[in-house]
Protein backbone atom coordinates (compact mmCIF):
# COMPACT_ATOMS: atom_id res chain seq x y z
CA UNK A 1 0.00 0.00 0.00
CA UNK A 2 1.34 3.42 -0.96
CA UNK A 3 1.47 6.36 1.40
CA UNK A 4 -1.86 8.22 1.29
CA UNK A 5 -3.65 5.34 -0.48
CA UNK A 6 -6.97 4.46 1.19
CA UNK A 7 -6.91 1.17 3.06
CA UNK A 8 -9.92 -0.12 1.10
CA UNK A 9 -7.92 -0.29 -2.13
CA UNK A 10 -5.46 -2.88 -0.81
CA UNK A 11 -5.65 -6.33 -2.34
CA UNK A 12 -6.48 -8.13 0.92
CA UNK A 13 -10.26 -8.89 0.93
CA UNK A 14 -10.34 -9.23 4.74
CA UNK A 15 -8.89 -5.74 5.17
CA UNK A 16 -11.33 -4.35 2.60
CA UNK A 17 -14.30 -5.95 4.34
CA UNK A 18 -13.21 -4.67 7.77
CA UNK A 19 -12.68 -1.18 6.36
CA UNK A 20 -16.13 -1.23 4.73
CA UNK A 21 -17.75 -2.30 8.03
CA UNK A 22 -16.00 0.53 9.89
CA UNK A 23 -17.19 3.09 7.34
CA UNK A 24 -20.72 1.63 7.44
CA UNK A 25 -20.80 1.79 11.26
CA UNK A 26 -19.56 5.41 11.28
CA UNK A 27 -22.23 6.37 8.73
CA UNK A 28 -24.93 4.60 10.76
CA UNK A 29 -23.75 6.37 13.93
CA UNK A 30 -23.92 9.77 12.19
CA UNK A 31 -27.45 9.07 10.92
CA UNK A 32 -28.64 7.94 14.36
CA UNK A 33 -27.13 10.98 16.10
CA UNK A 34 -28.86 13.29 13.61
CA UNK A 35 -32.17 11.43 14.04
CA UNK A 36 -32.03 11.60 17.86
CA UNK A 37 -31.02 15.27 17.79
CA UNK A 38 -34.00 16.04 15.52
CA UNK A 39 -36.39 14.14 17.83
CA UNK A 40 -35.10 16.01 20.87
CA UNK A 41 -35.43 19.38 19.13
CA UNK A 42 -39.04 18.58 18.16
CA UNK A 43 -39.84 17.58 21.73
CA UNK A 44 -40.04 20.95 23.46
CA UNK A 45 -40.91 19.45 26.84
CA UNK A 46 -37.49 18.28 28.04
CA UNK A 47 -39.01 16.67 31.14
CA UNK A 48 -41.07 14.26 29.00
CA UNK A 49 -39.70 10.85 29.97
CA UNK A 50 -41.72 9.16 27.23
CA UNK A 51 -39.86 10.93 24.43
CA UNK A 52 -39.23 7.86 22.25
CA UNK A 53 -35.85 7.71 20.53
CA UNK A 54 -36.03 4.22 19.05
CA UNK A 55 -38.32 1.19 18.99
CA UNK A 56 -38.65 -2.24 17.47
CA UNK A 57 -39.68 -5.85 17.84
CA UNK A 58 -36.96 -7.96 19.47
CA UNK A 59 -37.10 -11.49 20.89
CA UNK A 60 -36.50 -11.58 24.65
CA UNK A 61 -35.65 -14.61 26.73
CA UNK A 62 -37.96 -15.24 29.69
CA UNK A 63 -36.94 -14.39 33.25
CA UNK A 64 -36.17 -18.04 33.92
CA UNK A 65 -34.31 -18.44 30.63
CA UNK A 66 -36.69 -21.09 29.32
CA UNK A 67 -38.40 -19.58 26.29
CA UNK A 68 -38.20 -16.71 23.81
CA UNK A 69 -40.99 -14.26 22.98
CA UNK A 70 -41.17 -11.25 20.71
CA UNK A 71 -41.48 -7.98 22.60
CA UNK A 72 -42.04 -4.41 21.51
CA UNK A 73 -39.05 -2.54 22.93
CA UNK A 74 -38.74 1.23 23.14
CA UNK A 75 -35.84 3.47 24.11
CA UNK A 76 -36.73 6.80 25.69
CA UNK A 77 -34.42 9.55 26.93
CA UNK A 78 -34.84 8.01 30.36
CA UNK A 79 -35.10 4.22 30.03
CA UNK A 80 -35.64 1.08 27.97
CA UNK A 81 -39.12 -0.43 28.22
CA UNK A 82 -40.71 -3.50 26.77
CA UNK A 83 -44.29 -4.55 26.16
CA UNK A 84 -46.04 -7.68 24.89
CA UNK A 85 -46.68 -5.92 21.57
CA UNK A 86 -47.16 -2.52 19.95
CA UNK A 87 -50.89 -2.56 20.72
CA UNK A 88 -50.20 -2.81 24.45
CA UNK A 89 -47.84 0.16 24.15
CA UNK A 90 -50.38 2.23 22.19
CA UNK A 91 -53.20 1.40 24.64
CA UNK A 92 -51.26 2.25 27.81
CA UNK A 93 -47.65 3.39 27.29
CA UNK A 94 -47.03 3.89 31.01
CA UNK A 95 -47.85 0.24 31.81
CA UNK A 96 -44.87 -1.70 30.47
CA UNK A 97 -43.85 -5.23 31.41
CA UNK A 98 -40.47 -3.99 32.61
CA UNK A 99 -38.15 -1.03 32.35
CA UNK A 100 -34.46 -0.39 32.84
CA UNK A 101 -33.23 3.10 33.60
CA UNK A 102 -30.39 4.08 31.27
CA UNK A 103 -28.27 5.09 34.26
CA UNK A 104 -28.60 1.54 35.64
CA UNK A 105 -27.23 -0.19 32.53
CA UNK A 106 -23.87 -1.71 33.38
CA UNK A 107 -23.03 -3.36 30.07
CA UNK A 108 -24.56 -4.08 26.68
CA UNK A 109 -22.79 -6.79 24.71
CA UNK A 110 -23.13 -8.98 21.65
CA UNK A 111 -23.10 -12.68 22.47
CA UNK A 112 -23.09 -14.51 19.14
CA UNK A 113 -24.58 -14.97 15.72
CA UNK A 114 -26.15 -18.34 15.04
CA UNK A 115 -28.40 -19.30 12.14
CA UNK A 116 -28.60 -15.66 11.09
CA UNK A 117 -29.84 -14.61 14.52
CA UNK A 118 -27.87 -12.10 16.60
CA UNK A 119 -28.03 -12.52 20.39
CA UNK A 120 -27.06 -9.81 22.82
CA UNK A 121 -27.37 -9.08 26.52
CA UNK A 122 -28.07 -6.03 28.60
CA UNK A 123 -26.75 -6.12 32.18
CA UNK A 124 -28.56 -3.86 34.65
CA UNK A 125 -27.79 -2.83 38.22
CA UNK A 126 -31.51 -2.65 39.00
CA UNK A 127 -34.75 -2.65 37.02
CA UNK A 128 -38.49 -2.29 37.33
CA UNK A 129 -41.11 -4.95 36.73
CA UNK A 130 -44.56 -3.37 36.32
CA UNK A 131 -43.36 -0.31 38.28
CA UNK A 132 -41.96 -2.34 41.17
CA UNK A 133 -38.26 -1.79 41.80
CA UNK A 134 -36.16 -4.96 41.58
CA UNK A 135 -32.93 -3.97 43.30
CA UNK A 136 -31.06 -7.03 42.09
CA UNK A 137 -28.65 -7.19 39.16
CA UNK A 138 -30.15 -8.83 36.12
CA UNK A 139 -29.09 -9.89 32.66
CA UNK A 140 -31.66 -9.41 29.90
CA UNK A 141 -31.20 -11.62 26.83
CA UNK A 142 -32.36 -10.40 23.42
CA UNK A 143 -32.10 -11.75 19.87
CA UNK A 144 -33.13 -10.79 16.37
CA UNK A 145 -32.89 -11.95 12.75
CA UNK A 146 -32.45 -8.34 11.65
CA UNK A 147 -28.86 -7.73 10.49
CA UNK A 148 -26.79 -5.28 12.55
CA UNK A 149 -29.50 -5.02 15.22
CA UNK A 150 -26.95 -5.07 18.05
CA UNK A 151 -24.89 -2.23 16.59
CA UNK A 152 -28.03 -0.17 15.97
CA UNK A 153 -29.33 -0.50 19.53
CA UNK A 154 -25.83 -0.01 20.97
CA UNK A 155 -25.46 3.33 19.17
CA UNK A 156 -28.88 4.51 20.32
CA UNK A 157 -28.27 3.46 23.94
CA UNK A 158 -24.77 4.96 24.09
CA UNK A 159 -26.02 8.26 22.70
CA UNK A 160 -29.15 8.33 24.91
CA UNK A 161 -27.02 7.74 28.02
CA UNK A 162 -25.22 11.04 27.37
CA UNK A 163 -28.38 13.04 28.26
Amino acid sequence: MKLGEPMATTGDPAIQENYSKQIELKAKRAIIVKRVTRILRQNTNSSDRMCMLHSGIISKKSDRGVSWADRYVILTVYDIRYYHDINEFEDSPSECLASILLKDIIRFEKINELDGKTSFTLHAEKWYKKDQLKASKRTFNFASHKPNIFEEWLIYIEYAKTF
